[in-house]
């Protein structure tokens, strides 16, 4: 009798419990397909076609406003879960296929970090939320102010971009289906937001460069404008820069500066000056007054190199002197080699060199007896483009050097370029006793009849032991 008993409670135990089970299936198919059912409802509503392809899963797609847009809800297993994940996308083919835009996670960030692959715009706030792995000419053009704000909206639905889509992916429920064509629309008006129609690249970079909040995306766009690659129209950029040689934040300024011509040269002298600009501007700018005949700014250089200026930007201006026959920037240019610092000096001596003034060789023979290796090496090359015989003396000790290769060869080849600039010399004036050795030593250009009184030479057959070993002493006459 105890055994029957027992027999009918399992019995009627699992009978109930299967019962449970398979309400509990039907709530769960009701449920389902009451949410497959508004969510069609919903697409339907923002304007696509919506078709369920499984028990589990419904696509939608349409077009608004030229744009491909797209739907897809799918009912997956996570944890043992139920979830609903959602998709839904906008595509253009105008859309840069190098934007890739992701919301940034620490884990990401860390990964980064090593491998160097997130490139900031110029937007802290948005650089810090986002992961972007290359930046050009397109996506500068694409994420301006408006696309960011809204990109970061997206985002938080847990959106992103990549190869052309604009996607927003999140888990669903349906309260969500009341927001579904709001949502579409987002999507779709960022999609066209991001869009650069090639012949609008050039109008979009200059546009940013003029309008972002951000200083430095407008630094990224003006970049790009101003590039050869980009093509822009020459009258596009003078308006663009003309526009922005007064604005407050110093590289967007000096930048501009750069690329207006004599316009911007006022610019580029007050960067070069300003002793609140960071130094790297300021050297930047000294160094943007020189250039090619017609383009470099003497006077500005000039304003540059005098005292108190400070060593880095001396250094700079020094390095752009270029061609000129400007009294008063070979007058600065002098002036700078007698300089504390040795590149200063070194970069005097370098300029004298390209300014090639004769009145300036007994300045640079002086400094072949500097205490810098660099000086002197740059006073030898100096020489060499257009220094006279009389260089030739004070360059032969150099050209011995035996601790000091690079000197040694400056030494040598200015010997062989003044060598070469006098030519077929008379007898009794310098030349190399072996040319194509460039050893550096010295001989009467009429050898046959040897040395006379006065000359100097170093052959073999007419030096002594005592000359050939001994250092040169002796004057020209």
């Amino acid at each position: 009798m105890e055994a029957l008993v027992f027999l009918v409670l399992v019995v009627g135990g699992s009978l109930g419990l299967g019962a449970l089970l398979f309400s509990a299936m039907d709530v769960e198919v009701t449920r389902r397909r009451d949410l497959f059912g508004a969510w069609h409802a919903a697409v339907r509503a923002a304007g696509l076609t919506s078709r369920q392809l499984t028990e589990h899963e419904s696509d939608a797609q349409g077009s608004l406003e030229g744009l491909s847009i797209g739907a897809h809800l799918k009912l997956e297993l996570s944890n043992k879960q139920h979830v609903y994940n959602a998709k839904i996308w906008a595509k253009s083919a105008d859309i840069p296929r190098k934007l890739s835009v992701h919301r940034d996670s620490s884990l990401r960030a860390f990964a980064r970090w090593g491998e160097r692959g997130d490139v900031p715009i110029g937007d802290p706030g948005f650089d810090e939320q986002v992961e972007l792995p290359e930046l050009d000419a397109h996506v500068c053009a694409a994420l301006d102010h408006t696309a960011r704000v809204q990109l970061g909206r997206l985002l938080d639905w847990g959106g992103y971009i990549e190869n052309g889509y604009v996607v927003c992916a999140s888990s669903w429920t349906p309260h969500y289906n009341a927001s579904l064509p709001a949502l579409v629309r987002s999507v779709a008006a960022l999609a066209r937001r991001l869009a650069v129609p090639p012949e609008q690249l050039t109008q979009r970079l200059a546009s940013n460069a003029l309008r972002d909040p951000a200083a430095e995306v407008r630094v990224h766009n003006l970049r790009y404008l101003v590039a050869p690659e980009t093509n822009a129209a020459p009258a596009l950029i003078a308006s663009t820069v003309s526009a922005l040689l007064a604005h407050p934040y110093p590289p967007l300024r000096l930048l501009a500066a750069q690329h207006a011509g004599v316009h911007g040269r006022m610019t580029l002298r007050a960067l070069a000056h300003d002793d609140a600009v960071a130094l790297d501007v300021r050297v930047e700018a000294a160094r943007s007054l020189g250039g090619a005949p017609g383009v470099q700014d003497p006077e500005g250089l000039c304003s540059v190199l005098v005292d108190g200026t400070p060593p880095e930007v001396l250094y700079a201006a020094l390095c752009a002197v270029g061609a000129s026959n400007d009294r008063a920037l070979l007058d600065a240019v002098q002036g700078r080699a007698k300089h504390e610092h040795d590149s200063v000096r070194a970069a005097a001596a370098r300029a004298l060199g390209v300014l090639a003034a004769a009145d300036t060789e007994p300045l640079l023979i002086a400094l072949l007896s500097d205490a810098s290796a660099d000086v002197q090496q740059c006073s030898a090359e100096a020489l060499g483009l257009f220094g006279s015989v009389a260089a030739v003396e004070p360059l032969l000790p150099l050209a011995a050097s035996l601790v000091r290769p690079r000197l040694r060869q400056a030494a040598r080849g200015a010997i062989g370029r003044i060598q070469s600039r006098l030519g077929d010399v008379e007898a009794g004036r310098l030349t190399l006793s072996d040319p194509d050795h460039l050893a550096g030593a010295l001989d009467v250009a009429d050898a046959a009849t040897g040395p006379r009184l006065g000359e100097l030479s170093l052959t073999p057959e007419a030096a002594t032991e005592h000359e050939l070993s001994a250092p040169p002493q002796r004057k020209l006459r």
